[in-house]
């Protein structure tokens, strides 16, 4: 079981209607010289909040960088049970790729693409993409950062 389903064990209503709800999901990913990493903030009814920072163990340039940061948040609302999201990026190319507005011209991402909208396809009734200022995504990208810039043997934590 992942750590941040662990994590959420403490929500007994959250396992009873996670599907029933809208969620919205705030995503970043963040690539340079010192790491890879992902931000993800998931809101949800009742108040819910998680956040969750993720490091990658692997390089990857920017815009695979939110790739993966996309992945690994649909495998957290995949987990968690959510059937209807909102996802919202700060990332234009990324958003157009998956709004099928831009065309998708490096390979990779091209793989990408596919593999998130497999992911979609098999496990959510509804998934919205939307684009939005890197003004209203601070504290994903705030996330993303913590663990692509973090020298190694300092703390993880962000007062």
């Amino acid at each position: 079981m992942s750590s941040w389903v662990v994590e959420l064990s403490e929500f007994n209503d959250l396992q009873q209607t996670p599907e029933a709800e809208q969620w919205t999901l705030y995503v970043d990913g963040s690539s340079n010289l010192k790491g890879t990493g992902a931000g993800i903030i998931l809101e949800g009814p009742n108040n819910i909040l998680i956040k969750k920072s993720l490091h990658f163990a692997f390089k990857t340039f920017n815009n695979q960088a939110e790739y993966e940061a996309i992945l690994a948040d649909l495998s957290l609302a995949r987990e968690v049970g959510i059937k209807s999201l909102t996802c919202k990026i700060d990332y234009r190319l990324t958003v157009g790729h998956l709004n099928d507005e831009f065309e998708i011209k490096d390979s990779t991402l091209l793989q990408y693409y596919h593999i998130v909208r497999k992911v979609v396809q098999s496990a959510f009734e509804q998934v919205h993409i939307q684009h939005i200022p890197r003004s209203e995504n601070v504290r994903a990208d705030i996330l993303s950062k913590l663990v692509s810039t973090k020298l190694k043997s300092r703390h993880r934590s962000l007062l």
